[in-house]
């Protein structure tokens, strides 16, 4: 009789503290990001480009959010090569509210008449402007591979 008493006690103690654990989980708030977003860019410089992008968000915590991004347009290096291609990257925000640091990396392929399909590293440096749940987005980045850009789009 006391090992049933026991037993129920643990389970009741069980249940009460995954309870309490809901209940402090849903009073705490996750900051919101927007699930998605599109957006146009440019940027000039040793390498330069011209694109449309669509980013779907992967995952976010409290203060930073990873979002899977592909696009089109052209791009192309300095004088060398350039065409027609798209791009696959991951974008990491970091920040809260509207004023995130923000860090790009993937590649551009690109189709060039000369010299094949050219492959092209993306990486950029920058702020963006996005309300955590969405709308206008204003971004400006720099890249170590000596280019500025600027981008204008939308969340939702």
């Amino acid at each position: 009789m006391k090992v049933q008493i026991i037993k129920k006690m643990a389970l009741l103690s069980i249940v009460a503290l995954f309870y309490a654990h809901s209940a402090e989980a849903q009073l705490s708030e996750k900051p919101k990001f927007s699930q998605s977003s599109i957006y146009a860019d440019v940027s000039v410089g040793i390498i330069m480009h011209a694109a449309v992008n669509l980013e779907v968000l992967l995952s976010s915590g409290k203060k930073t959010a990873w979002y899977g991004r592909m696009g089109g347009g052209i791009a192309g290096i300095a004088i060398t090569a350039g065409g027609p291609g798209g791009l696959v990257a991951i974008t990491m925000l970091n920040g809260t509210g509207s004023k995130h640091f923000e860090m790009n990396a993937g590649v551009y392929i690109v189709e060039d008449n000369r010299n094949g399909n050219v492959v092209i590293p993306l990486i950029n440096f920058g702020y963006r402007y996005q309300e955590p749940d969405g709308g206008l987005i204003f971004r400006s980045f720099i890249s170590p591979l000596l280019s500025v850009g600027v981008g204008i789009g939308y969340a939702f």
